[in-house]
């Protein structure tokens, strides 16, 4: 017995270090989301949302880089306001998603970064939590339990605070 403790002691900072993206609670939630929209951590905050919301972003994407296929001027504005080398067909759609987040967000990442968590009602599942947004005041997210953990459901969430 004497040998295991110092084994298992080893181990239990582990267990107490979850992901970045691994939130069990609504508070914990927004805290990991403001962290990752505070230092614009796209990786991160795309595995904070749901993949229906992923899929959203990723469908919008493919439909921006489809369109500017078949036009040059649409696909050299994307390589120059994206910082692409690449050529658009070779894009990869959850990249671009990405960082249009990243780049036509700007003010949204910095209003997210101050979220702070109010209230949370449990359904069971997920939760919807009350959020205070600097300058827009009151708003729900809506989360969803995905692989053991919450993600944020953009379509009924609202992030605006409007």
């Amino acid at each position: 017995m004497r040998r295991l403790v110092p084994f298992l002691a080893l181990f239990a900072p582990l267990a107490a270090c979850r992901g970045k993206s691994e939130a069990d609670s609504g508070p914990e939630f927004v805290e990991k989301f403001a962290k990752a929209a505070r230092e614009k951590d796209m990786e991160t905050l795309w595995a904070l949302f749901s993949q229906d919301t992923q899929s959203l972003f990723t469908e919008s994407a493919k439909a921006v880089l489809d369109r500017a296929k078949g036009s040059p001027e649409a696909a050299k504005r994307i390589k120059l306001d994206y910082d692409f080398t690449q050529e658009v067909d070779q894009i990869d759609p959850v990249l671009f998603a990405k960082t249009r987040i990243k780049k036509d967000r700007k003010q949204d990442l910095e209003t997210w970064g101050g979220a702070r968590a109010l209230d949370v009602t449990d359904d069971g599942g997920g939760c919807t939590v009350a959020v205070e947004l600097p300058g827009k005041g009151r708003c729900n997210w809506v989360l969803v339990r995905e692989k053991k953990y919450l993600r944020l459901n953009w379509v009924d969430s609202k992030m605006d605070g409007r």
